[in-house]
Order: structure tokens, then sequence, then C-alpha cells
């Protein structure tokens, strides 16, 4: 049996990561591809440490993971279950107050 992780993503967090693309390309179109490729990387990543985020609070089986990015950066929110890393979430990290 193998011992890889796997990589699924939510239809909520594929919108989020359009949104934030679209945000940045009509400001900063080489901003908006560097920001996706950070935000791609680091989810690739934790298909290698699957428990590098932090707990969330009040909520321990969702994790989140901060992605320094610019003035604010991204925030990832998954969870992992058994073998796959389920990515939930991407916001700006403005918006990570409503998180929950």
């Amino acid at each position: 049996m193998s011992d890889k992780y796997q990589l699924e993503w939510v239809k909520e967090a594929i919108s989020d990561l359009e949104e934030c693309r679209n945000f940045l390309k009509s400001k900063n179109p080489k901003a908006a591809k560097n920001a996706i490729k950070r935000i791609i990387e680091v989810t690739k990543l934790l298909l290698e440490q699957p428990h590098l985020g932090h707990p969330i609070d009040d909520m321990p089986e969702f994790q989140k993971i901060n992605i320094p990015f610019g003035k604010y950066g991204y925030v990832i929110k998954y969870r992992v279950d058994n073998k796959k890393i389920v990515i939930l979430r991407i916001k700006a990290g403005l918006q990570e107050r409503g998180f929950k």
C-alpha cells in the first residue's frame, strides 16, 4: 500500500483561486501569475508535509497555512483525510477573519 498522499480541491477552493487570480490580474498580471504559482507550490508541498499548517481555533479537524505574498499574503484552509489532502478554501490574508 502506498504512503503517498493525494491532493483534492473542492469547487469552492478552485473558485477562490480563480477569484484571487482575476483580482490581481486586473491590477498586475505578473503578480497574479506569481501568486497562483506560489499557492500551487504550497499545496504540492502539503503532499510531503501534510501537517505543515496549524489547527484552526475551535475546529481542530481543519488546518490553515499562511502563504507570504505581497502585503497581506494568502491563507489556505485544508483538512487531512486519511491519505488525502483536501483543499477547502483559499483567501487573501485580509479575508482570513471570516474563515470559519
